[in-house]
């Protein structure tokens, strides 16, 4: 009986996808999914921890509204041994969410999160770390900004 060259090739593929197969089930027989069904096991590309020194050394921020592409400028006026400084919007920032217009304040918190407040304390909207020099709003929930340091 004689095989052509694709039915070899196809019967050391379907071997080969069955032997990895078997060494993946056999090797790490200790995976259990959380209770909830996520996969507890953390990968290189997930960071552990969050570093927000660097970002404490910003000064200036490109506002980026990523459903219009609209941006503008934020300076950020900062007082050593404070965790509360000043928020200087540029002119057009107001075209990009008009509550950015108001904001007076940058309330870094013990978690790492960041509140911009107006003059009277409102929270106009709370940020995240994101990847590199930048921050993510979190809140309010239908606006899609992002801050980058420059």
């Amino acid at each position: 009986m004689r095989f052509s060259a694709v039915t070899i090739i196809n019967c050391v593929t379907v071997t080969g996808v069955a032997s990895m197969m078997l060494v993946g089930a056999y090797q790490n027989k200790d995976y259990v999914p959380g209770s909830d069904g996520i996969d507890t096991i953390s990968t290189a590309s997930v960071q552990a921890h969050v570093d927000t020194r660097p970002k404490a050394l910003a000064d200036r921020f490109t506002v980026r509204n990523h459903a219009d592409g609209r941006s503008c400028i934020v300076k950020l006026h900062r007082a050593d041994g404070y965790n509360v400084h000043r928020v200087e919007p540029s002119e057009n920032c107001g075209a990009v969410t008009a509550s950015l217009a108001t904001a007076r304040a940058w309330r870094e918190g013990n978690d790492g999160l960041v509140a911009i407040t107006d003059r009277s304390g409102k929270n106009l909207m709370k940020l995240v770390p994101s990847d590199g020099f930048a921050w993510e709003v979190i809140e309010p929930r239908n606006i899609a900004i992002s801050l980058e340091a420059f």
